[in-house]
């Protein structure tokens, strides 16, 4: 596991997550070999290209991962890290393993480098894998998300980051420039006032404290975007989207965010499992309501056999799947074919 401190929730008073000085002194894995360097990153990283996965991940050898940050990703890496820090010390999910932050003298970059998880994703291996295959898997992922949502938020209707900060997804980020570009991770800023009056206390991106204010939140994006049937939509979140709890989420897990690796029969005790299961991509994870990891997931799936298992791991909400797509076809987030047939 990446971090050995246990840690407890943390409180929704704080608004951003520390420095990279500050997470170095935390996160930082002792006992590793030697971990690349700036220059070797740059001349030896491989980019991992895999259907519409963005370009800052690269492959280092057979040893490690790394993720590449610039301005408009700090804070995202950041929040990664910190939700990388609560699964670990509060869950026994196998998760990525943080070795090292590195940041680029002179210059908004900062990589972090992770121990490279063995195996293909749940995308690439699908086709090969035998019914009996697909029931463990799932069932190991059953078992995580029961340990997830075990998880006791800082306040009952508390949706927001682990460290008291923004919801990390897309849908819910700022306007950067004038422009959003949902290829490319938020920027977190202060909203201009027409989106946020004297009377909403809250940033429209979150922490939220109840329903009412994250379904405002969405109307409010639909609003962003000069939506015309914004109206409608309002009322369609107020119906659909209320008296859901507050769970903690990954927040995407599509295919290319499970990696499955094979346990040999030599390393394999009778009645072990045949595969380990690592989640990886945490930087969307919070707490959100408890429909949002099906209905995510379902969206990027429904094309592909992948949608007749999710309801073995993850408890369905058939009911308010078609009005988590809708919201998210009028803020512009969602294009049916976007995500690649292996997501």
């Amino acid at each position: 596991m990446a971090f050995t401190t246990r840690i407890s929730n943390s409180s929704p008073n704080s608004t951003h997550p520390p420095s990279v000085e500050a997470m170095l002194a935390n996160f930082l894995t002792k006992g590793q070999s030697r971990v690349p360097t700036i220059e070797e990153i740059e001349q030896w990283g491989v980019l991992y290209k895999h259907g519409n996965i963005r370009d800052n991940i690269l492959l280092i050898g057979r040893d490690y991962v790394v993720k590449k940050s610039t301005t408009d990703m700090h804070e995202r890496l950041l929040m990664e890290i910190e939700n990388l820090r609560f699964v670990a010390g509060n869950t026994t999910i196998p998760i990525p393993e943080v070795v090292d932050i590195l940041k680029k003298p002179d210059s908004d970059i900062t990589y972090m480098v992770m121990k490279r998880i063995p195996g293909r994703t749940l995308g690439e291996a699908w086709a090969s894998l035998t019914e009996d295959d697909r029931t463990e898997i799932t069932t190991t992922l059953r078992g995580y998300m029961d340990q997830m949502r075990a998880l006791v938020p800082p306040e009952p209707t508390y949706f927001g980051g682990v460290n008291g900060g923004p919801l990390p997804k897309d849908m819910f980020c700022l306007v950067s420039n004038g422009k959003i570009n949902f290829h490319s991770i938020p920027v977190w800023a202060p909203e201009p006032e027409y989106i946020v009056p004297e009377h909403r206390p809250w940033r429209y991106n979150g922490p939220f404290h109840s329903e009412v204010e994250y379904n405002e939140a969405l109307h409010i994006r639909c609003i962003e975007w000069k939506n015309s049937a914004r109206y409608a939509l309002r009322k369609m979140c107020e119906a659909n989207f209320q008296g859901h709890r507050s769970v903690f989420t990954h927040g995407d897990l599509q295919r290319k965010n499970i990696m499955v690796t094979r346990i040999s029969d030599l390393d394999r005790k009778q009645g072990d499992n045949k595969w380990k299961v690592t989640l990886i991509d945490w930087e969307g994870s919070g707490w959100y309501p408890e429909y949002w990891d099906f209905c995510f997931a379902s969206q990027t799936a429904w094309k592909l056999d992948y949608s007749e298992y999710l309801e073995k791991f993850l408890d369905p909400y058939y009911k308010i799947l078609p009005m988590f797509i809708i919201v998210f076809q009028q803020i512009g987030h969602y294009i049916p074919d976007f995500y690649d047939i292996n997501g």
